[in-house]
C-alpha cells in the first residue's frame, strides 16, 4: 500500500469552513450541557445540519480536486471511493480556489 493509503480517509476533512472560523460554534460546558452555544441558546438543527453538509461538500470536493480517495457511509456499508468517483460539488464550489 503506497503512502496514500496510509492516510486516513479523513486527514483534511473538517478543517476550516465556517464553523471552524467562529460562526456558530458550539461550546461544550463542564456540566455536560452540549446543546448550547456560547451565546446561551441552543442552537438551530436546520443550521448545524447545513453547516455539516457544507462541511461534508467541501472535503469531498477538496479530496476530489487532489485526487484522493474518500471513504463514505452508503447504503448501510462502508464505500471508498476514488478521486474520479467522488461528484463535483454542487453550488459552485468546484471553482473556489482555482
Amino acid at each position: 500500500m503506497g503512502q496514500e493509503g496510509a492516510r486516513g480517509a479523513g486527514d483534511d476533512a473538517g478543517v476550516g469552513g465556517p464553523a471552524a472560523e467562529g460562526g456558530g460554534r458550539i461550546v461544550a460546558h463542564e456540566q455536560g450541557t452540549h446543546d448550547q452555544t456560547e451565546h446561551g441558546k441552543a442552537p438551530d438543527p436546520d443550521f448545524v445540519l447545513a453547516i455539516l453538509r457544507a462541511a461534508v461538500s467541501e472535503a469531498l470536493e477538496r479530496k476530489r480536486r487532489l485526487g484522493q480517495y474518500a471513504v463514505i457511509w452508503q447504503d448501510g456499508r462502508v464505500v471508498r471511493l476514488e478521486a474520479s468517483d467522488i461528484p463535483p460539488a454542487p453550488g459552485g464550489v468546484e471553482s473556489e480556489g482555482a
